[in-house]
């Protein structure tokens, strides 16, 4: 019975696409609807049991008219979205401390740290940051000081920000990528 179901509703949609005169167009308010002028649909059974959509009646034997019900339509609304670039220059721009300069100067992007016992992260600020601002620096996504002790393998994406009292990001400065070896005793 699904299966009539769904075969007839895309025979429905086929049909009435296919064999549509005219669309005419009425606008209600400042929405615009659709109606769509549909021709008849016949079914039918043919000798071997099964179902026959047709849009004319079989000479043959009985046909059943099928009712076809309007389509429900829904209009489309475009979103207004305003683009994050925009978004965080409006921000900044509505900030009086929006002019922070930001740069991680060492370690160097895309430098390899060969087994070091620390990391030593050194940020340029300028100006320096104002009352209620602070300096905050990010490893991988994660709070950490400007030195690290033991840093694990592998890649470490640095990230210095400054950051005002209400915890919104006043300032950011540009992704650097450090990469940390360490010696294994696999490798011997």
């Amino acid at each position: 019975m699904l299966r009539l179901s769904v075969l007839l509703l895309m025979l429905f949609s086929v049909t009435a696409q296919a064999q549509t005169p005219a669309v005419e167009e009425q606008e209600v308010g400042e929405a615009a609807t659709e109606e769509v002028q549909v021709q008849r649909i016949y079914r039918t059974v043919d000798e071997q049991g099964r179902t026959v959509f047709t849009d004319a009646p079989d000479p043959r034997g009985p046909a059943q008219e099928v009712e076809v019900r309007p389509q429900n339509t829904i209009p489309m609304v475009l979103p207004t979205v305003t683009p994050p670039a925009e978004e965080k220059a409006e921000e900044k721009a509505d900030d009086e401390f929006s002019g922070y300069e930001l740069a991680i100067t060492s370690p160097a992007n895309q430098e390899t740290l060969n087994n070091p016992e620390s990391m030593t992260i050194s940020v340029s600020v300028n100006p320096p940051p104002g009352k209620g601002h602070v300096l905050r620096i990010l490893d991988n996504g994660e709070e950490v000081t400007k030195v690290v002790e033991w840093p694990d393998r592998g890649e470490h994406r640095l990230l210095a920000q400054v950051v005002g009292e209400d915890g919104r990001v006043l300032a950011e400065s540009a992704p650097v990528v450090v990469y940390v070896q360490r010696v294994s005793i696999l490798n011997k």
